[in-house]
């Protein structure tokens, strides 16, 4: 193998490891967008079922208490406690459905094709009729 071969093969590698990488950010920045939505989106019926209890707790507390209004507030906290479900009802249909996968997977095979794959190209020619050597 050339220089221009071994650097071609060393700068084609880099950008396959770059491209891992980018991939794995992008990913990464991806879940945080979408954790930070989805706690958003649950905060908002989680407050509500607070204040609605404290709202309660209020009117219960109340000389003489005040039935209806209780009652109204805890008809607010079975609404938002159905409100949050419905969110995670919806979160819970964008994941793929899959049923767990089974595979044998052998990581050493694995490794050793990998390091038979990728030692030609770690090795080139020192000078002619040289021994090969490592980069």
């Amino acid at each position: 193998m050339t220089t221009t071969g071994i650097e071609s093969a060393l700068v084609s590698k880099a950008l396959r490891e770059a491209e891992e990488a980018l991939a794995r950010i992008n990913r990464a920045m991806s879940s945080g967008v979408l954790d930070a939505a989805i706690a958003y989106e649950l905060s908002q019926p989680l407050c509500a079922i607070v204040a609605s209890a404290f709202a309660c707790s209020r009117w219960l507390s109340a000389e003489p208490p005040n039935f209806n209004r209780a009652q109204r507030a805890l008809e607010r906290i079975a609404a938002e406690g159905r409100r949050a479900s419905n969110i995670i009802d919806r979160i819970g249909g964008l994941a793929p459905h899959e049923a767990p996968r089974g595979d044998r997977f052998d990581l050493n095979e694995a490794f050793l094709k990998s390091l038979r794959s990728t030692q030609d190209d770690l090795q080139s020619p020192a000078a002619p009729g040289g021994s090969p050597a490592i980069l």
